[in-house]
């Protein structure tokens, strides 16, 4: 937006494949019991393996996001956690920042969350 006469001067698209993440995590032999997730810092499913519906989701009112949310306001860029998964199942949670050391602070943060099912 120019300033000078408040008219749009540009516009930047980037598209961003990002069925990478099932390849990768099919690639690990992992059980059927975890989940990959790649979430952004507004809370909107990015990526997730199983593809079980809930990818292009807003997760920002979830127990996961909150608890990452609480991690980062102390500072933290990883975490360990207990909560309820999106489909309500009991799971271990862990997270970690993806850097991106070239981004400016501009952009939403990208966060890889890993859950496993807890057996009750």
């Amino acid at each position: 937006m120019n300033p000078e006469n408040n008219k749009i001067d540009g516009l930047v698209a980037v598209g961003l494949d990002l069925s990478w993440l099932g390849k990768w995590v099919q690639n690990l032999n992992m059980s059927r019991d975890y989940t990959f997730t790649l979430l952004d810092s507004e809370g909107f499913v990015l990526a997730r393996y199983p593809n079980d519906g809930f990818a292009a989701e807003k997760i920002n009112e979830s127990e996961i996001y909150e608890n990452i949310m609480m991690a980062k306001s102390a500072n933290k860029n990883e975490a360990i956690f207990e909560a309820s998964g999106l489909n309500g199942q009991k799971r271990l949670f862990a997270f970690a920042d993806i850097p991106n050391p070239q981004a400016p602070r501009t952009l939403l943060d990208l966060y890889l969350v890993v859950g496993q099912a807890i057996e009750e």
